[in-house]
């Protein structure tokens, strides 16, 4: 089953990292895999722990993803341009 999240990070200072969290369980029966995949731009601006993993059955995890930029720019998230 695939679930889309947003993360809105509003406006954040050049210069000043801002972080979110996601959190992932497993609710289902077996174990599942997961993986994070950046496009080239999102690379240089966003880091993400732990980028890929495995659950267990019930078992959780909690994913930080850290945005910090050194110049301005104008990011605008849809289902076409998602960067994450």
């Amino acid at each position: 089953m695939k679930i889309e999240q947003v993360l809105d990070f509003e406006a954040v200072r050049v210069g000043e990292p801002k972080e979110l969290t996601l959190f992932l369980k497993n609710q289902g029966q077996y174990p599942i895999k997961f993986d994070f995949n950046l496009r080239k731009k999102a690379q240089e601006i966003f880091t993400i722990e732990p980028m890929f993993g495995r659950l267990q059955k019930d078992e959780e995890v909690n994913i930080v993803v850290k945005f910090l930029t050194m110049k301005e720019i104008k990011m605008k998230t849809s289902k076409q341009n998602a960067e994450i």
